[in-house]
């Protein structure tokens, strides 16, 4: 095959160049090629992961992070706001000093036993008894009046 045209797509002679073109000699190309393709592809290590292996690690341990940490993320919200309701509702009754003591001394406990992390999606089925909770507080603060 040439490797000159004689005639351009738009029917114009073209001059015949006699001279090689410059660049880089690639008549062996080829044959590296071949040879590449047929030699044995090197082993990887049995014990060990390939960078791809380690990609695909990272992906896995990046999603489970983010989902795990997204429901704490979200008890840890909803514990900070029952606990700034408790304060608000105890300080016209025992004073702003006393409503802290007492939430800095119950709330962990009672919020723990009323609030369940929903694992379903998007957290539905997280359940939080206000109800409950506020009862706990007020029995272990002796804040219950005696009839």
């Amino acid at each position: 095959m040439p490797s000159s045209v004689e005639v351009c797509r738009c029917g114009k002679a073209r001059p015949v160049d006699t001279t090689t073109p410059p660049g880089p000699d690639l008549s062996s190309a080829a044959d590296w090629v071949e040879q590449k393709a047929s030699s044995p592809a090197p082993e990887e290590k049995a014990s060990g992961l390939s960078y791809r292996g380690y990609q695909q690690l990272a992906t896995v341990a990046l999603i489970a992070g983010l989902y795990f940490g997204s429901r704490y993320f979200n008890e840890w919200r909803a514990s900070r706001a029952a606990r700034a309701e408790l304060v608000e509702a105890l300080t016209p009754g025992v004073g702003a000093a006393e409503a802290e003591k007492i939430a800095a001394l119950h709330h962990k406990g009672c919020f723990a036993e009323t609030y369940q992390i929903g694992w379903g999606r998007r957290g539905n089925g997280t359940k939080f008894d206000a109800e409950k909770y506020v009862t706990c507080v007020a029995r272990k603060a002796n804040l219950t009046r005696s009839r």
